[in-house]
């Protein structure tokens, strides 16, 4: 475990829209160094339901359905996943955190919260 990546940077797009009830619905590709320190790309659709805090303010709450690949599963070939998600921040800037949860006994699989900053120009 002292072997993995712990802070794993990447970079991202998004397109993002409110639809008629005011929650968010985002598509999006990234890549981050995965926990070997290896490209990691994904790219899926997110959809959040919104609750203001204040007039500024709020949190979001929601789900994403995407494709991952990692060289250390299936030989690089794009695998789906869906997993939760949950946002904080305003409607031009987010923190936006999913979990991956362990899907196995294995150390080091799984049990992974990867937090993005969103900021819509």
């Amino acid at each position: 475990l002292a072997e993995l990546n712990e802070r794993a940077w990447g970079l991202g797009f998004a397109k993002t829209i409110r639809n008629e009830k005011d929650n968010e619905e985002l598509l999006y590709a990234m890549i981050i160094s995965d926990s070997h320190f290896k490209p990691q790309p994904m790219a899926g659709y997110a959809y959040q339901w919104m609750k203001p805090l204040s007039e500024k303010l709020e949190v979001g709450v929601g789900a994403t359905a995407l494709l991952i690949s990692r060289a250390d599963y299936f030989s690089g070939v794009p695998f789906p996943a869906v997993l939760p998600i949950a946002s904080i921040g305003t409607r031009k800037s987010k923190l936006m955190a999913s979990y991956v949860p362990r899907i196995s006994q294995n150390k080091g699989n799984g049990d992974v919260l990867l937090c993005y900053l969103c900021v819509w120009i």
